[in-house]
């Protein structure tokens, strides 16, 4: 049997009040993560509270090399707290936060990426998955090349 390879593909169209949208794509996202990074939109400003509260989840902070977005990061675990506070917000919430960008990391590995202020959403499928999506009103059409 010969597995089907995997590929970043990019929607660029994702309406930013299709909320049960959204949240399907972060069920998707939950269950295969185990951490999350978000961008500092700017490195110097205060935390929103609701951020500060999830201090114990940090992992890492530091500044994106090699990786989708670029820029100044916090990782997290990704746990029930973290979750709820990423399900609580709406897509369109995201832009100009505190912090933006989420990405998705499964064993170190990004699969799932936002570009809020390009409203780009990445993710890393098979083509199966591909269609399976497009079947539900995803148009991930535009292949995205990673280094």
């Amino acid at each position: 049997m010969r597995e089907e390879s995997l590929k970043f593909y990019c929607y660029d169209s994702f309406q930013k009040d299709d909320e049960a949208k959204w949240q399907y794509l972060l069920d998707y996202a939950f269950q295969k993560a185990d951490e999350i990074k978000f961008n500092i939109l700017y490195s110097d400003q205060q935390l929103a509270p609701e951020i500060e509260n999830l201090a114990d989840n940090i992992v890492e902070k530091g500044k994106r090399s090699n990786k989708i977005n670029s820029g100044n990061y916090l990782k997290f675990k990704l746990t029930d707290q973290v979750k709820n506070f990423i399900k609580s917000k709406k897509y369109a919430d995201w832009l100009n936060f505190n912090l933006e960008d989420i990405s998705f990391l499964s064993n170190e590995k990004e699969f799932f990426v936002t570009i809020t202020h390009e409203n780009y959403i990445i993710l890393e499928l098979t083509e199966k998955q591909r269609k399976e999506l497009r079947n539900k009103g995803f148009d991930f059409w535009c292949e995205w090349e990673i280094d």
